[in-house]
């Protein structure tokens, strides 16, 4: 903050006015390897599991990263070559089966339980078949939003 000095000279420079100095590095800004989402089914008000996610620099999200990279490069490479070269068409399947390719993608693990036949509670194992079962359910659209908002 400035203030003009009495005799209308140049402003002066007003210390801040901060109640403790924290010293602090470029490092300690530094993103997560993994965020972790609570399962947090509608109107239910408390979490029934947990799902983690690769972080910016987890190596899952890196192989994504790459493989996307060389998808575009791909395609950008076809346009030159052939003007008229449009990427195939996708369905509102593939689409959502890409975007759950996506989610799985950056999927570390999970704890999620399900119910046996015998009506036991029984933990499920993360596996991509397992996640993309899981995604791909309509009766379970929400955590399906919730994963690609999270």
């Amino acid at each position: 903050m400035a203030r003009t000095t009495p005799d209308g000279g140049a402003p002066e420079v007003m210390p801040s006015q901060t109640d403790t100095a924290v010293d602090l590095v470029l490092d300690d800004f530094s993103t997560l390897d993994t965020a972790v989402m609570e399962i947090m089914p509608p109107g239910l008000g408390r979490s029934i599991g947990k799902i983690t996610f690769a972080g910016p620099n987890h190596p899952k999200t890196v192989r994504w990263n790459q493989q996307q990279y060389e998808k575009t490069q791909y395609e950008e490479r076809q346009r030159r070559l052939n003007p008229r070269w449009q990427p195939p068409e996708k369905t509102k399947e593939q689409t959502e089966e890409e975007n759950a390719r996506w989610l799985i993608s950056r999927m570390v693990d999970w704890d999620i339980k399900d119910r046996a036949s015998d009506g036991s509670i029984v933990q499920v194992p993360f596996t991509e078949d397992a996640a993309m079962k899981v995604l791909r359910d309509p009766g379970k659209s929400w955590l399906y939003l919730d994963c690609l908002q999270f």
